[in-house]
């Protein structure tokens, strides 16, 4: 699996790039393209938009941030506690512990290293 980010303050040459990514097909018909978005209002546009250039529309996911990213940590191996998800994919609020104690705890938010 690859991770590609592109840039720009024009979306329709994001999702010419998109379109670009997107077109070689996968090694399986079965196999989804993960496209993570940060809204269903983008999720239904960009599949409009493809399904514009290539007369259908692809086998896409549309994830947004927060599941891709607990996807991730739930396929890899190691310690699933980090970036603020404890073990069985809860955040920190929902185990009620203030962010000072999960600082010492060694755990942080994403919004704290960005």
């Amino acid at each position: 699996m690859s991770l590609n980010i592109y840039t720009s303050n024009r979306m329709e040459r994001l999702v010419e790039a998109l379109a670009r990514a997107v077109a070689p097909p996968l090694s399986s018909p079965f196999v989804p393209e993960t496209i993570v978005v940060q809204s269903a209002g983008m999720q239904r546009w960009l599949a409009m938009q493809l399904a514009a250039r290539f007369g259908s529309g692809p086998n896409c996911r549309y994830p947004f941030p927060n599941a891709m990213v607990r996807q991730l940590f739930a396929a890899s191996p190691g310690d699933s506690g980090i970036l603020g998800l404890y073990p069985g994919g809860h955040d920190l609020e929902d185990h009620g512990a203030s962010s000072r104690t999960a600082r010492r705890r060694g755990v942080c938010s994403l919004a704290e290293l960005s």
